[in-house]
């Protein structure tokens, strides 16, 4: 009997759709098998199946766990039974401390009394083994992301699983705390737990993994070592082709003799949470007409808050002039002259999960498709198909769910939200978060194709810092709430950028 976790001809077929076709692999114990594809390979639904959401009976093949056939109805039962999921959006609850959130449902104590000090020596011990090293009673909802992804995985170890489902981990983190996320998964190696790891990021897979599963079109159409495959045969078997590399660099840079499209002048944003010095101090820039400018810096450096503070969403000191026209320090005043804000968190501040494609589209638009005071359907339906058709927005019907797209298809109707508005400025904050290597590619190309066809001024920002080299005219460096150097070029690095973002006296290798 196979030890670990082990899948056969595990199918799933939907009206119409077969989600899953044949799947078989396993993890053995000691081991990380990564699990890799575009979006809609099917790696959500084998996700969904391993976890207990899609439940036994609903699926056909085998899952065995330990040799042992396992049949789950919920996520509880699959908990109960060796596999614990952390998922991408942390189901964590932000008010409670550090050690609650750990051993959840699972407090030590008797007579219905909790053992606060028992329950802290435990929790410190789980948070120990995921190299975690913050006080136990500390609210969950001051914790960076990377330090709340390793509370939700101490979770996990908590419940001593046989499998440790891991979905999209670094999706939120920027590049130093996924570095060290990927040390504590190579040290849990040592604990004998199956890893199985679901990601979009092809580095860190073959970082971290021991074999690689690639999923396309609900099949699994390539499993191998780590050690004998490269990035590019991975992205080739994901994608069904050679990746077309030359299609990702970017235009030529806009003359200087374009006009100034967005220009910032002694911005700065006070820091409320110490209430005393400032998060961001005193920053000039300038965005041309057709230009594309990325924001590079570490995590903390105020890239964020600088998009936000130019959008009016936070409350700043200094200009902000579009088109020579100063704007108030509002959002109201940013979009009606022309600028729009992707937001890094696309669920929570993005998207209205329980409105139509058509609704989150227009939203931004809503003089345009109303009469008075309802919102004229037919409008609202014309314009939906006319993004849905320019920007290729695959799958998607204006009357059907937002949340039923894909993360990249979902990012292509929020810049098309606005497109429809008319805006000349748009400011990026990880625009490619959460979607596949071909997804990816075509985010950046659209991004490109607006700004050289249609004179875009683009300020766009990434915590995978390679994913802007080659993308963009000009990079400004910010650091420690400043703009600490400009660097422009087709040569442009990822290590120098990177180097740059850390300052003279600290080093970050590319």
């Amino acid at each position: 009997m196979t030890s670990g976790i082990a899948l056969s001809g595990i199918t799933k077929r939907y009206p119409g759709v077969t989600a899953l076709d044949d799947i078989s692999f396993e993890a053995r114990p000691g081991e990380i098998v990564a699990v890799v594809g575009e979006n809609g390979a099917g790696k959500s639904t084998l996700v969904k199946i391993l976890s207990g959401v899609i439940p036994s009976g609903a699926f056909d093949g085998t899952l065995t766990v330990d040799g042992v056939p396992a049949r789950f109805g919920d996520p509880a039962s699959a908990a109960d039974g060796g596999i614990f999921l952390v998922p991408q959006e942390l189901a964590l609850h932000p008010t409670l401390s550090v050690a609650e959130n750990i051993l959840l449902g699972r407090l030590p104590g008797r007579t219905g009394l909790v053992d606060w000090k028992a329950a802290a020596t435990a929790a410190r011990r789980y948070c120990a083994l995921v190299g975690l090293d913050v006080p136990v009673r500390r609210r969950v909802s001051s914790l960076s992301p990377g330090s709340r992804q390793l509370v939700a995985i101490a979770r996990g170890l908590a419940r001593e699983p046989r499998v440790l489902l891991l979905d999209e981990p670094t999706a939120s983190l920027d590049r130093p705390e996924a570095l060290r996320l990927l040390k504590v998964l190579d040290d849990l190696r040592e604990l004998g737990a199956s890893i199985v790891y679901v990601s979009h990021r092809i580095d860190e897979v073959l970082a971290v993994a021991d074999r690689v599963v690639v999923l396309r079109n609900g099949r699994v159409v390539a499993e191998r070592p780590v050690s004998e495959t490269t990035e590019r045969q991975l992205i080739a078997a994901m994608l069904g082709h050679e990746p077309a590399r030359a299609e990702l660099a970017p235009g030529s840079a806009p003359s200087t003799e374009r006009p100034i499209a967005l220009q910032v002048r002694g911005l700065s944003l006070p820091d409320l949470r110490r209430g005393a010095g400032r998060r961001l101090s005193n920053i000039d820039l300038e965005v041309r007409q057709g230009e594309i400018v990325g924001l590079v810096g570490l995590v903390g450096s105020g890239r964020t808050e600088l998009l936000w503070s130019i959008f009016g969403a936070l409350p700043r000191t200094g200009s902000v002039l579009v088109g020579g026209a100063v704007l108030d320090g509002d959002p109201r005043s940013a979009i009606h002259a022309g600028v729009g804000l992707l937001t890094e968190a696309r669920h929570a501040t993005g998207i209205f999960p329980l409105m139509s494609v058509a609704a989150n589209l227009s939203i931004a638009s809503l003089s345009s498709v109303r009469s008075l005071s309802p919102v004229r359907r037919l409008r609202e339906v014309t314009l939906a198909n006319r993004y849905i058709e320019r920007l290729r927005i695959r799958s998607a019907r204006p009357s059907g769910a937002i949340t039923k797209l894909s993360g990249g298809n979902q990012q292509k109707v929020l810049i098309a939200r606005w497109l429809a508005r008319g805006s000349r400025v748009l400011l990026l904050d990880e625009p490619t978060r959460g979607v596949d290597i071909g997804a990816k590619e075509e985010i950046y190309r659209l991004i490109r194709d607006l700004a050289t066809t249609e004179g875009l001024a683009v300020l766009v920002t990434s915590s995978e810092v390679s994913e802007l080299v080659g993308r963009c005219d000009r990079y400004l460096i910010v650091r420690h709430g400043e703009i600490a150097d400009e660097i422009g070029g087709v040569d442009v690095t990822e290590s120098a950028l990177l180097e740059l973002a850390a300052g003279a006296s600290e080093r970050v290798a590319s």
